[in-house]
């Protein structure tokens, strides 16, 4: 079997790099299995450094690793010939870009989560259901952005279906669902 070493010795003809790449696949698992087995220590340094980042605990640190192993996993496959300077970015950056999209999101636990909790306010009492608000602007449209409103939106027919059944062109039934568009952000504004 040929290890990397062998590998990067010779360079071998197309035939012989095919049968090589099909022996190294074959033991790709095995080898990867080392190489995770060589970086471990350095895959848990860093993604305990991470969850002490995040205030985490070990459920994070366990997170961290599984995502700093599968970058060297994917380093390894994409620059076989990969030096430990590289590896241990590529270990870094993983962990680094897991507790940054981790700071990004902003949940009821993290700090940017709660200071929004504390600012808002409980909806008033005295706010109509946007449902029914709806419901009675319809009601007094006029008959005829009423009817391209149903047509619309209650039956689900297409611009050109409902321009045939009121009998006039696609695009008036466009500039009618225009009005009602414009009509309804005016109207509805305090709703929403």
């Amino acid at each position: 079997m040929a290890d990397e070493a062998s590998l990067q010795l010779f360079a071998p003809s197309s035939t012989e790099q095919h049968a090589l790449l099909a022996q190294w696949s074959d033991t790709s698992n095995e080898h990867e299995s080392n190489l995770l087995k060589r970086w471990e220590n350095d895959v848990r340094r860093a993604a305990e450094h991470g969850a002490r980042l995040l205030q985490g605990d070990l459920d994070d640190a366990d997170d961290l690793a599984q995502e700093a192993r599968l970058s060297v996993v994917r380093a390894v496959r994409r620059t076989p010939n990969a030096t430990t300077p590289y590896l241990r970015r590529v270990i870094r950056n993983a962990v680094v870009s897991v507790v940054r999209r981790a700071r990004r999101a902003i949940t009821t636990n993290s700090p940017r989560g709660q200071q929004l909790n504390e600012n808002m306010e409980a909806p008033s009492e005295d706010l109509e259901d946007p449902t029914i608000a709806v419901a009675r602007w319809v009601a007094i449209l006029p008959d005829r952005l009423r009817a391209v409103y149903e047509l619309l939106y209650e039956q689900g027919l297409t611009q050109r279906q409902a321009a045939a059944i009121m009998r006039v062109t696609q695009p008036r039934i466009a500039q009618l669902h225009k009005a009602i568009l414009r009509r309804g952000r005016a109207e509805l504004a305090e709703v929403a």
